[in-house]
């Protein structure tokens, strides 16, 4: 700003400095018609005046260049304020942005935090029929533990099978629960269904797969 002031002000020196040669050439060519300058002294006297203006508005048109172009080189070096560069660009848009939210999980995934054990929920249908909420689940390797709450009048629970695991829970009934543990592998599909005979064969059961 201070640099585009200076040049403005230089602008404006030189303006009025061609102002003033030009009118002073306009009157030296109208008092010459009448005979001016009538000797050696006034002649002298005249070309230096004209000399003394016409350096003082060449100066200041060379002022004027340098100024501007002080001033137009930090706009050209400097980036734009505010203007984020590539690098790190990610880490200055989620400081500006906040906390970026999580992925929602899958239906039927509950992952366990820093190691704990995966804990998984099911709910048997409360009609009676013989169906869990879900048919399927994720989980990440390792202890895994899934518990059915069963709010239908019929007793069911929930076991676990597949891969070298076979692990029934209790059967229960009246909003009571059924909890089956095991310790699973990643890469695997398990089966979870419920063991009350004749439920599994009605539909009682579903995929558990470990990442």
């Amino acid at each position: 700003m201070d640099a585009f002031v200076v040049a403005e002000a230089s602008i404006n020196a030189f303006v009025v400095a061609g102002l003033i040669l030009a009118a002073w050439a306009v009157l030296v060519a109208l008092l010459g018609m009448r005979g001016f300058p009538s000797n050696r002294g006034g002649e002298r006297i005249a070309i230096g005046v004209t000399a003394v203006l016409f350096v003082g508005a060449v100066g200041s048109a060379l002022a004027d260049q340098t100024k501007v172009g002080e001033r137009h080189g930090p706009e050209i070096e400097e980036p734009a304020e505010g203007k984020s560069t590539g690098e790190g660009g990610g880490g200055q848009e989620a400081a500006a942005g906040g906390e970026a939210e999580a992925p929602p999980k899958d239906e039927g995934e509950q992952k366990g935090e820093g190691g704990a054990p995966t804990a998984l929920a099911l709910a048997a249908d409360p009609s009676g029929a013989t169906r869990y909420d879900k048919t399927s689940l994720t989980a990440n390797a390792g202890q895994v533990t899934i518990t059915m709450t069963n709010p239908s009048p019929i007793a069911h629970n929930v076991a676990l099978r597949g891969n070298g695991v076979e692990e029934e829970g209790q059967v229960v009934q009246g909003d009571e629960e059924s909890t089956v543990e095991a310790k699973l592998e990643p890469g695997m599909s398990y089966e979870f269904y419920c063991s009350v005979p004749g439920h599994e064969q009605g539909g009682m059961k579903g995929t558990l797969t470990v990442k």
